[in-house]
């Protein structure tokens, strides 16, 4: 055949083979080829659901349709011959769109919205798969996180997302919290059924709900149009000719693959699809790809007496429903192993992978952490092969597994070690089958694997007791110790030597837990918690408030319902220009090193590829920058100075040829030392960037040191952090065709940033030169200088080729070049009274800022600037060192040192609390911050809340109470243990670089009373669109929706401070004002005049009058400066204060935990908008989870980054949130220093995450007491599983 056929949203797609290659995604193919934009792209590994699309599939077998929710990055167009597709946007249309859309837009449950679309198709493959949680009653909490676990969000935290779907009843109906009254229902045809309200106060045009049924019928066309294609399309041996010169042959039969196997030498199997190996070995040669998803004994079900018979075509879902129907058919005493793999498989992936991976696949993909080989291996299941007449070909080729159902299994466990709760690889997994044909003789087989472990089984048959079997002291367990010493990886061991003692420990504590298990049958190898609490304090909008007047109302985001219908644009949703080509870098694979030569020759034969650019086709001296100094080459000239760093770039028509192209590019190295990696490295070797050194005094530390007081030193580390923002780092440019003339549209925080930039290296009057966003997919200030690497090459293609240029990193590109989190590592000595109270402290601080310093001198001052956090601290002696690595450069994020310092403080009061074996809270309440206090650095804390938020914090979380019940929990338990803490935070608000401090807006009212605001602000996530337009209600007295943000553009809005640091709103919502209030005050006389006439005829009227209906709007910052040289002053214009209290729960075992509960009061002044600032406030503290706990970035020998992707960098998940999040603001008077009384919350909860880590330390320390262990110990950050095991039994101790 040389055409695919299929539908999309009930719409037929025919495509002509020969034009498309044989590893062209359906993701691809739905952006590119028809515009389908919802469906997003961030990451490309199948790794963050952005991409997830529902596919519809006629089961030949089971004469019936089956609906699954796939990764699109990750589905093979090919395979998709025949099949339904139903992305996002075919869910609404510009009147109408789903309830599920609705909940997502009107609950609050999207910010930046990039990752929205994906959500919604997993909450719809949810609601149309045929579940058997319906059947069974599974909890509605536990079904909506499975559902979705493979979705990642950067911003909102999931709780809302969750809030959303649970309470607007888009649940099982069959599960108790329906049945209590907190849940409705999930059928078909009630999912047109509203039960929630729609806000009063969408600034969007509203659109109707779907009708009840609508989905119903949809999904009866669907099945109609399956049943049609089915004749046409399931034909047998269905072979494509591709672009490439390749083949993709779909057998239906043995036979019919033997006969594909024949005809070829070199062929590749394919099923799923999901492996990377499948889509890498599609670069080599052509060949002939073999899909034996329709093989039917592929696909075969038998149930026997003694084994389960599964097809390897079966996916790992379609495996996981025979399981459960085989369970309930057969005697408890057969299904042991059954319920161990439905174990298994409850942790193996996510629900879009295991709808796509097969059996098959999952047994012959290298992996030794894979679960499913684990789990093969320890429960005995046989892998049968297929076997063809004359063909020696296909011998590896699974066509089936065998399961055992045999009542001499007493006992099946499955155990899995991992980072993050789901979607992650097993550190360590262990699969145990006990089989006993006698009381007295027992066998057992364990299967070891993980990343950090070869996997290896190991069988023992004795006389004698499980029990005795796997007893510490055991011959057996010897042999297993002896094992696993011989099969850790050596890779993981030259990456951290502590791999060893982790495994070891690891190994040794999951007999322990199954020992366990085997005496009282008590412990859940995997807890899952079915609870869904959460509540929100907020405050309320004014008495007699007018309707139209937003300020203080829960408003939707503005763009909201775009976001949940895939509507809204990013820069890589803009469809391809005329003439348009790709730009792919070359880059570096040398850490420190001279280039002696770059080779093209290669790359430039590749079919689309048009030439490239370098350093030489820059001009000369000005192939460096950076927005303090300019430091850093555009294109490596000479010389590397890390790993990832960009050489040059390849352009070509087409991104798939530019990526090939890149990777034939031939580049030699003569290499260089020093290599620094680490502080200590570069303190080794003096490496600095010492003119940012910091010192802030108070007091004399010396002379309390020599008083004798208790007196603690120690030193201890905070790793860095990936900004992970959904939307990969963009940029368009496109050339105008007259005086150098140039439009770039990115996906920027700073676009005045890259105007600049720009201009100056192009040597082009920066009034040539237009910056325009429209919305950002999250920055979280990864965007505010980072971005100029990719603009900057960019706009040198573009200015050398003559035609618009288009660049979008890859997410692994994007984590290996772009800037992170600093590293910290920082030396400390604190005197303290009998109390606790800290009476002197010193420290040094060393973060790592890579090679180059970029914006680096602003996290190292606000990381000392903040150190004492929310305590008064009566003498400090605290310096700053900025440290040179050859690491790609470190830049802002979040909080910018805020977060570390907050940890560090924190950090130091947990050591004294811990010394004194007091309770924590006491020693942080006796040096909290009172009102009208003074910082190190002089300026006053008038009208402080930290106290009041600590107090407040410590009644609505009932802490003490929650105290006693932890304590309680921990007598009672051995392996599982609580801890809690709660803890402040107080964080100025502003720029200390005074000219940063201002923004500026431009308001047009045109003759129909519609009104465009440009600002200076970008939108990335935070709402302030949305706020500007509340603020512009208010003055003007107009409904929202008469108000519109078109974008952020330089030609609107010149001089623009980047959307960082939380002033976004407070800068550009007084500028907003100001220009409102200007055309306020123009069309008074017109109102007073008229009192009866409407907005429209006053606009009118004043039009015909010759009166401007445009105004610029200015604001500054009052009140704000200080020294830079001496720390004095007034570094902030206020500061946000606030306090979290958190109970987890630890597998001491493990080293996993559960967030049980975090309560967090906030001070938010007079919010402006109480839902977005309350979404900002969970997305925030959930980000700080990952700082703090989960989220590791490794590097190897050579500097190159191991962890660049969401395979191996793990941000939280859906089940990372607390199962009781309640959220409360502050009630008071509100601010008078910012806009309306509010007060910026973008960036100040994220500190509150330090309660999560300090009740994992309080949680490990209750388990160290109860086996008379040091109460002392280091933690460092992040603790991730393995430094909280191995802290648990004191193996880090020294």
């Amino acid at each position: 055949m040389d055409k695919l056929q299929f539908y999309v949203n009930e719409k037929k797609v025919v495509v002509e083979t020969l034009e498309v290659s044989v590893d062209r995604t359906l993701a691809s193919f739905l952006r590119n080829d028809l515009d389908l934009t919802g469906t997003k792209v961030a990451c490309g590994v199948g790794g963050c659901g952005s991409c997830t699309v529902l596919i519809s599939r006629y089961c030949a077998e089971g004469e019936c349709v089956r609906h699954s929710t796939v990764n699109a990055c990750l589905t093979p167009l090919y395979s998709v011959h025949g099949t339904h597709i139903l992305t996002v946007e075919g869910l609404s249309d510009s009147k109408s769109y789903h309830q599920i859309q609705e909940a997502i837009a009107l609950e609050n449950a999207t910010q930046c919205g990039y990752c929205s679309p994906g959500f919604v198709m997993s909450m719809f493959g949810l609601q149309t798969e045929e579940s058997d949680a319906k059947a069974e009653g599974n909890s509605c909490v536990s079904t909506l996180k499975t559902a979705l676990q493979g979705n990642l969000c950067r911003c909102t935290g999931y709780r809302p997302i969750l809030d959303a779907f649970y309470k607007r009843s888009l649940c099982n109906s069959k599960c108790q919290a329906a049945k209590d009254g907190c849940c409705g229902t999930n059928d078909i045809e009630d999912a047109g059924k509203s039960v929630g309200k729609q806000s009063a106060y969408c600034i969007e045009n509203k659109r109707a709900i779907k009708q009840n049924g609508s989905d119903k019928e949809m999904l009866k066309r669907i099945k109609e149009i399956l049943l049609q294609q089915n004749l046409q399309c399931n034909k047998p041996l269905t072979k494509f000719l591709t672009s490439t010169k390749s083949s993709w042959v779909v057998p239906t039969s043995n036979e019919e693959l033997a006969k594909a196997i024949l005809e070829c030498k070199n062929f590749k199997v394919v099923a799923g699809g999901t492996s990377d190996e499948f889509w890498k070995s599609l670069a080599d040669k052509p060949h002939i790809v073999i899909d034996v998803t329709k093989v039917k004994e592929m696909r075969c079900v038998k149930l026997t007496d003694n084994y389960i018979r599964l097809g390897a075509s079966l996916t790992i879902d379609e495996m996981q429903k025979e399981l459960k129907l085989a369970v309930n058919k057969l005697s408890e005493s057969k299904t042991k192993v059954l319920k161990a793999l439905l174990k298994m498989i409850e942790v193996y992936a996510s629900g879009q992978v295991r709808k796509s991976a097969t059996i098959g696949g999952s047994l012959v993909v290298t992996s030794s952490a894979s679960d499913f080989q684990t789990a093969s291996s320890g429960f005995g299941l046989t892998t049968n092969f297929a076997k063809f007449d004359g063909c020696d070909n296909g011998s590896n080729i699974v066509e089936s597994i065998d399961i055992p159902i045999i009542e001499e299994v007493k006992h099946a466990w499955y155990e899995k070690v991992r980072r993050r709760k789901d979607f992650d690889l097993a550190l360590v997994n262990m699969a145990v089958l006990v089989t006993s044909r006698s009381q007295e003789k027992h066998k057992i087989n364990i299967s070891f694997g993980g990343t950090l472990l070869q996997r290896f089984t190991i069988a023992e048959e004795k006389n004698a007791t499980i029990q005795e079997l796997i007893e510490g002291t055991s011959d057996f367990v010897k042999l297993i110790k002896s094992q696993v010493l011989e099969h850790i990886c050596p890779e993981q061991l030259k990456l951290n030597p502590s791999v060893k003692s982790f495994v070891e420990a690891t190994t040794t504590n999951m007999l322990i837990k199954f020992g366990v298990h085997l005496t009282d049958g008590s412990w859940d190898n995997d807890k899952r918690y079915d609870i869904l609490k959460s509540t929100r304090l907020l405050t309320k909008s004014e008495p007699g408030q007018p309707k139209h007047d937003l300020v203080h109302r829960e408003v939707p985001h503005a763009s909201a319902i775009k976001h949940a219908t895939g509507e809204a644009k990013y820069c890589d949703d803009i469809p391809k220009l005329k003439n348009e080509l790709e730009l792919i870098f070359v880059l570096s694979t040398r850490p420190h090193a001279n280039i002696l030569s770059v080779d093209f020759s290669e790359a430039l034969k590749v079919p689309g590829v048009v030439g490239t650019v370098t350093h030489k086709d820059i001009l000369e001296g000005k192939n460096k920058f950076g927005l303090v100094e300019k430091d850093e080459e555009i294109f490596a000239s000479s010389k590397v100075t890390c790993n990832g760093q960009i050489i040059a770039g390849v352009l070509a028509t087409s991104r798939e040829a530019g990526t090939r192209a890149a990777g034939l590019v031939k580049v030699e190295y003569d290499e260089l030392q020093p290599v620094i990696f680490t502080n200590e490295d570069a303190i080794k070797h003096n490496s600095f960037y010492s003119a940012y050194d910091i010192k802030l005094v108070k007091g004399d530390c010396e002379a309390v040191f020599d008083e004798g007081n208790n007196v603690l030193t120690g030193e201890v580390k905070v790793g860095s952090q990936e900004h992970f923002y959904m939307e990969p780092q963009s940029c368009i440019v496109i050339p105008k065709g007259e005086d150098q003339e140039l439009e770039i549209i990115s996906s920027t925080q700073n676009p005045t940033g890259i105007q600049m930039e720009v201009a100056n290296v192009l040597n082009v009057p920066a009034h040539r030169i237009v910056v325009k966003v429209k919305r950002v997919g999250g920055g979280f200030g990864g965007k505010e200088s980072r971005c100029l690497m990719i603009a900057l090459p960019t706009a040198i293609a573009a200015q050398k080729f003559g035609r618009p240029v288009r660049c979008v990193l890859s997410r692994e590109t994007d984590m290996i070049i772009t800037g992170k989190r600093a590293t910290y590592l920082t030396q400390h000595r604190v005197a303290f009274d009998n109390d606790g109270r800290v009476l002197a402290l010193q420290m040094a601080v060393y973060i790592t800022a890579g090679n180059s310093i970029d914006v680096s001198m602003a996290e190292i001052e606000r990381v000392i600037v903040n150190l004492e956090n929310a305590y008064n601290i009566p003498n400090l002696d605290l310096k700053g060192y900025i440290c040179k690595t050859n690491a790609a450069s470190n830049t802002v994020f979040r909080g910018t040192g805020a977060p570390q310092a907050a940890f560090l403080m924190e950090n130091i009061v947990d050591m004294i609390s811990t010394y004194l074996k007091k309770e924590p809270s006491q020693v942080r309440s006796i040096q909290i911050y009172q009102d009208n206090d003074f910082t190190p650095y002089g300026q006053s804390l008038k009208d402080s809340t930290v106290f009041r938020c600590w107090t407040d914090c410590l009644s609505s979380s009932n802490y003490q109470s929650k105290k006693k019940d932890v304590e309680e929990f921990n007598r009672k338990n051995c392996y599982n243990k609580r801890g809690i803490s709660i803890n402040p935070i107080n964080f100025g608000i502003g720029y200390t670089a005074l000219h940063l401090n201002q923004g500026a807006a431009l308001v047009n009212i045109y003759t129909d009373g519609t009104v465009l605001i440009s600002h200076s602000g970008v939108e990335i996530g935070q709402g302030v669109h949305t706020k500007m337009i509340q603020v512009a209600t208010r003055v003007l007295g107009i409904p929202g929706e008469k108000v519109r943000i078109l974008e952020t553009a330089t030609d609107k809005v010149p001089n623009s401070t980047p959307s960082s640091a939380s002033m976004t709103s407070d800068l550009n919502g007084g500028a907003v004002m100001n220009a409102c209030e200007e055309l306020l005050a123009r069309i008074q006389p017109y109102k007073q005049k008229n009192p009866g006439a409407t907005w429209e005829e006053i606009v009118t009227q004043a039009y015909m009058d010759r009166v401007s209906l445009s105004a610029t709007g200015f604001y500054k910052v009052p009140e704000m400066g200080w020294d830079p040289e001496t720390r004095v002053g007034n570094p902030w214009s206020y500061f946000s204060s606030g306090a979290a209290a958190t109970v987890v729960e630890l597998d001491c075992l493990t080293g996993q935990f559960q967030i049980l509960s975090t309560d967090i009061v906030m001070d938010v002044g007079k919010s402006l908008n109480p839902s977005i600032d309350v979404g900002q406030i969970e997305g925030a503290f959930m980000q700080g989870v990952g700082l703090f706990l989960l989220e590791e970035l490794v590097y190897d020998e050579n500097g190159r980054l191991c962890t660049a992707g969401p395979v191996t960098y793990k941000i939280p998940t859906v089940n990372d949130t607390p199962l009781e999040f309640n959220v409360s603001f502050l009630t008071g008077d509100g601010n008078p220093k910012a806009i309306y009384s509010s007060k910026t919350v973008g960036e100040p909860p994220l500190l509150l995450a330090t309660s999560v880590f300090f009740a994992v330390k309080d949680a490990i320390r209750a388990y160290r007491e109860a086996n008379n262990k040091d109460r002392n110990f280091r933690l460092d950050s992040p603790a991730t599983v393995e430094k909280i095991l191995l802290a648990c039994h004191t193996i880090l101790d020294d």
